[in-house]
């Protein structure tokens, strides 16, 4: 009796590398991903949006599980590194190899840096609004960490910024006040502005 044996495709390494590269790559192969491009070039997101909205929400459970953010936030962050990575393909600015770790990378710093900013403009609100006593957007243990955090300044920061914040000198007055040249006063206040922002979130930290 003769038994026939399945004969399997052996795969090589070559096989496995190659498969690899293909999943980093968003499933794409290397010429693919070229198409891909010329297809952006000439007016046609087909492509890009059949490969990419793919991506989205996986994208957004990752960046929500890394970050704790809320899903809106995710949600953002994932849209504007999608629009950020259009732009960079479109001018050839990224090649094919471990495409998503490259996205990925373009989401987390975007998200990061638009943190920071949202930090560092809501320290500048709460310096300039804390003159007034019925400010019911901050909450007490803001308060406490602002004022543990003014505090802090030594004596020509909290001058410096008490002049330009409560007594809305312009920077020529206080240079004049201090006998200083009006652009080292604005290089102090930048500089005591960066300590109280320092000071006031490891405030709220403690």
């Amino acid at each position: 009796m003769t038994v026939s044996i399945p004969v399997y495709q052996t795969q090589t390494r070559t096989m496995i590398d190659s498969a690899s590269l293909t999943d980093k790559n968003f499933g794409l192969t290397e010429i693919e991903f070229e198409a891909l491009q010329t297809q952006l070039e000439q007016g046609d997101e087909a492509l890009f949006e059949r490969v990419f909205v793919r991506q989205f929400w996986k994208m957004v459970r990752r960046l929500k599980s890394s970050h704790q953010t809320d899903q809106a936030e995710a949600e953002d962050a994932v849209m504007d590194g999608l629009l950020s990575f259009r732009k960079i393909l479109l001018a050839k600015k990224v090649t094919w190899g471990n495409l998503e770790a490259y996205l990925n990378r373009i989401i987390v710093t975007d998200y990061q840096k638009k943190q920071r900013r949202n930090r560092e403009t809501a320290v500048d609100t709460f310096s300039e609004n804390i003159v007034d006593n019925d400010t019911p957007q901050f909450s007490n243990e803001e308060l406490a960490a602002f004022k543990k955090a003014w505090d802090s300044l030594c004596d020509k920061c909290s001058t410096v910024l008490r002049s330009f914040y409560y007594d809305e000198l312009p920077h020529q007055r206080i240079a004049e006040l201090l006998g200083k040249r009006n652009d080292a006063v604005k290089q102090d206040k930048h500089r005591c502005i960066e300590k109280l922002r320092k000071n006031f979130f490891k405030s709220l930290e403690d």
